[in-house]
């Protein structure tokens, strides 16, 4: 069985939370601890960094949109960067990929970020 690797890290003042391996029903729990530790506060950001996921289940997908929700009704964003298709499909067959902000790379995310809060 394969864990969750998370790795928080900051880039001109967003963070970076990068997941790695598989990201299903088991594990989703981690990931849920930690975005429920960001996101405490109105206008908090986050790039969810997916390039080191393995699998993306339902229910990964499912806590990536409500914590997407949740910082858009807080004046924040969570941006998902590194979403390769292969391993992220689900993103883009259940059509969150057309509202969630995707981005290729980490860079572009805080670019993105960085221009929509000025």
């Amino acid at each position: 069985m394969r864990g969750l690797r998370l790795t928080t890290s900051h880039i001109d003042g967003i963070t970076v939370l990068a997941v790695g391996g598989d990201l299903d029903a088991v594990t989703k729990p981690d990931l849920a601890a930690r975005l429920a530790a960001h996101f405490t506060g109105p206008g908090a950001s986050l790039i969810l960094d997916l390039s080191g996921v393995t699998f993306l289940d339902s229910s990964g997908l499912g806590l990536i949109a409500d914590y997407h929700a949740r910082a858009r009704e807080a004046g924040g964003m969570l941006a998902v960067a590194g979403a390769d298709r292969a391993r992220t499909r689900v993103l883009w067959l259940t059509g969150l990929a057309d509202w969630l902000p995707v981005h290729d790379d980490v860079e572009t995310a805080r670019t993105a970020i960085a221009t929509i809060s000025r």
